[in-house]
């Protein structure tokens, strides 16, 4: 069974932050207006729009971008979900992982589930603003496990984006040094993975020349 757990991409469906406003689908040519196809625009959409990738490059001057990763790095054949449930500006803590340390150790995408998403569609300024996340001392313990190509959540960021913005992105940059091909994944609809067996997952993001992220459709095996 195969699970997509990417939201849509669409005006009324994607969940922005205020700085990048919302995308809107705006029709270039029309059949029905006399023109020989359909043909759109997507205003507003960024590297950072709905579920997406973030690698290196985002926050790392040096960092790879996204067109320097082969597509095989997006496919992911030993994923774990842990279910870490998590209210208005909790952050994950090292801790909470270490429980899962040897199950950690083998796996190469870990997909944090904290059911904040829960308020993505009811409560959206609050699942942007007051987001958890994941605290600087547990992006360190994570940089133990060279295992690693993914980390995947259910939030907007990795880390609460305003007070991200504040201290300049401490988790992200604590795993984009020490990874050097990491992906993040965001925004992701990890609700639907949840109580299941995941096989292996598949990101597959818009391949962009030197890009620092982007739009990406994730779906998942499910046994």
């Amino acid at each position: 069974m195969i699970i997509r757990f990417s939201y849509t991409i669409g005006e009324e469906e994607t969940v922005s932050l205020k700085s990048l406003g919302k995308p809107k689908i705006v029709p270039r040519t029309l059949i029905l207006k006399g023109d020989r196809s359909n043909t759109s625009l997507i205003e507003n959409l960024t590297t950072h729009t709905g579920t997406h990738i973030d690698v290196p490059y985002h926050m790392v001057v040096d960092g790879a971008t996204l067109d320097q990763f082969d597509i095989s790095e997006f496919i992911f054949y030993n994923p774990l979900l842990l279910e870490i449930i998590k209210d208005d500006l909790e952050k994950i803590s090292v801790e909470e992982l270490s429980r899962y340390e040897e199950q950690i150790r083998s796996c190469d995408a870990l997909m944090l589930y904290t059911g904040f998403s829960r308020y993505r569609s009811s409560d959206p300024d609050r699942y942007l603003d007051m987001q958890p996340g994941l605290s600087e001392e547990g992006a360190q313990y994570l940089t133990g496990f060279p295992n690693l190509k993914c980390i995947a959540i259910d939030l907007v960021g990795i880390e609460n984006v305003p007070e991200g913005r504040r201290k300049l992105y401490p988790v992200h940059k604590i795993l984009f040094n020490a990874f050097k091909k990491l992906i993040i994944l965001e925004d992701a609809n990890l609700g639907l993975l949840a109580k299941k067996n995941v096989k292996k997952v598949y990101i597959i993001p818009m391949f962009i020349k030197h890009a620092d992220g982007a739009p990406a459709t994730a779906f998942a095996e499910i046994e």
